[in-house]
């Protein structure tokens, strides 16, 4: 917000309390992770304007599941999900997370017909079990997967009729 970055404008005309504050950015997503310059726009009651830059940091706020819940709460498109302890969408619920990381004393086993779904990055200290028909989604075209632990992805192979052919 414009009062997270104003530093105590002041006018030799208008009391602080009436100053009009604007940025020329105030919201991010989860692909703008990191810093950026905002313009501060302080108008006072005449209309004369001032401007200040500042920069900002974006981060995902962090929530870690441990001990069968989440902390502080679920993960959310524009959080980091990490996991500490053997989770299941299947039983736990879905991850949507802007960034998710599995400890080394976490397991996240996304079995058939579930999902996690992360915006940006995926970092595996622990495990990562995908079963048949599980996905894991990734969104940003730049994200990417660290694997520090073991991810391992399991496929059925389809029973094939036996065909025979000749070559002349």
């Amino acid at each position: 917000t414009p009062d997270d970055v104003n530093n105590g404008s002041t006018d030799n005309c208008t009391l602080p309390g009436n100053l009009i504050l604007s940025l020329d950015v105030n919201s991010w997503d989860c692909s703008e992770l990191g810093p950026h310059t905002v313009t501060l726009t302080v108008e006072d009651e005449v209309g004369l304007t001032h401007t200040a830059t500042a920069v900002v940091t974006v981060i995902a706020p962090t929530t870690t599941f441990s001990a069968g819940t989440w902390t502080p709460n679920a993960p959310h498109l524009g959080s980091t999900a990490v996991v500490n302890d053997a989770y299941s969408p299947s039983v736990d619920g879905i991850i949507d997370s802007c960034l998710c990381e599995v400890t080394a004393s976490g397991t996240l086993n996304v079995n058939g017909g579930t999902y996690i779904r992360s915006s940006r990055d995926i970092t595996v200290n622990g495990s990562l079990m995908v079963d048949p028909q599980g996905s894991v989604l990734q969104i940003d075209d730049l994200a990417n997967t660290v694997n520090n632990g073991d991810i391992t992805v399991q496929m059925n192979t389809p029973n094939m009729a036996a065909k025979s052919f000749m070559v002349s």
